[in-house]
């Protein structure tokens, strides 16, 4: 997870307390650990739910038409390489900062990669219950800290906030680690009548960047992220609150993810879920899995297929 940044930032660090992906605050904030972490991490803030079996879809939930579901799509790992989107974002804080406080991105640059491993310190002393407070703070310390070490004035409070609002807008839009044809496929999920919703532990002004820069911001509805709900993606109550906000009974709900343990707790309140993974271990080979987001689009028209022959003329 990030701190308060983007996925590339701070926020995506810590609202993805997931093992097989803890989506970092931001690609600038968590990099080295962030880039070793594409199997199974464990989050040192928020202890992981005891592993519990994993079960195939409940004989219940098959009986809802899958035209009539809506999709929460996970951003980073489904939608965008992870790890391409923290590189981009590393790469894109520099010039960034120079565009809004000047400097040379060099400089800025370094900075950040400097603050990163002062904000694990800090996440770990400061770990809290309301999302919304850790992000808010999050982002305060990360523009406090790169202006310090660039020896600039450090901006009010309110400055830096708006700051670190204009710098995830900035580079999340300028971000361009999609997945071979995920553009495409949003666009089939759409035409076939799913309703489209992201599901990311990092913030929902990242992930509506990244949906912009990929030009298909159009074909979601609300960009969740863990702030519009104000709960880390570390437990089932992540998901409960993003089915009641936006409206969704649970077992209507299709959960798209790359981390199994995510997935789980989406399971937990009702939800169906799609694991995407090229491979699995022997373990999770009942779960129901695609290779890619490419793959979805069929997946769910085979399926709806098959419940139209169900129910008959």
């Amino acid at each position: 997870m990030r701190p308060s940044l983007p996925t590339g930032s701070l926020l995506g660090l810590i609202s993805r307390p997931v093992p097989e992906k803890r989506e970092r605050w931001g690609a600038r904030l968590y990099p080295e650990r962030h880039a070793a972490s594409t199997s199974t991490v464990s989050c040192a803030i928020f202890p992981l739910l005891p592993e519990q079996p994993l079960n195939t879809v409940s004989t219940r939930q098959e009986e809802i038409t899958m035209t009539h579901l809506t999709v929460f799509l996970d951003v980073g790992g489904v939608i965008n390489d992870k790890d391409q989107q923290i590189t981009q974002w590393q790469r894109l804080v520099g010039p960034c900062f120079v565009s809004l406080l000047g400097g040379t991105a060099e400089g800025w640059a370094q900075a950040n990669g400097l603050i990163t491993e002062r904000l694990l310190e800090w996440e770990s002393a400061h770990a809290r219950a309301n999302f919304v407070t850790f992000y808010s703070a999050s982002q305060l310390h990360w523009v406090r800290g790169i202006c310090n070490l660039q020896n600039m004035p450090i901006p009010s409070v309110e400055e830096c906030l708006n700051l670190a609002s204009r710098a995830t807008d900035w580079i999340s839009r300028r971000v361009q680690a999609a997945m071979p044809d995920a553009r495409e496929a949003i666009r089939l999920l759409s035409s076939q009548g799913y309703r489209l919703h992201t599901a990311s532990g990092s913030c929902s002004r990242e992930m509506a960047g990244y949906l912009e820069g990929l030009g298909v911001r159009h074909y979601f509805g609300r960009p969740y992220g863990a702030d519009l709900i104000n709960a880390f993606k570390q437990e089932p109550q992540y998901f409960e609150r993003i089915f009641a906000d936006s409206g969704v009974r649970p077992t209507e709900a299709l959960v798209v993810d790359d981390s199994a343990q995510a997935l789980r707790w989406a399971r937990q309140v009702g939800a169906r879920t799609i694991l995407v993974s090229s491979s699995l271990p022997p373990e999770q080979d009942t779960i129901p899995h695609i290779g890619s987001l490419t793959e979805l689009p069929a997946w769910l028209q085979q399926r709806s297929w098959c419940d139209q022959q169900q129910d008959g003329p």
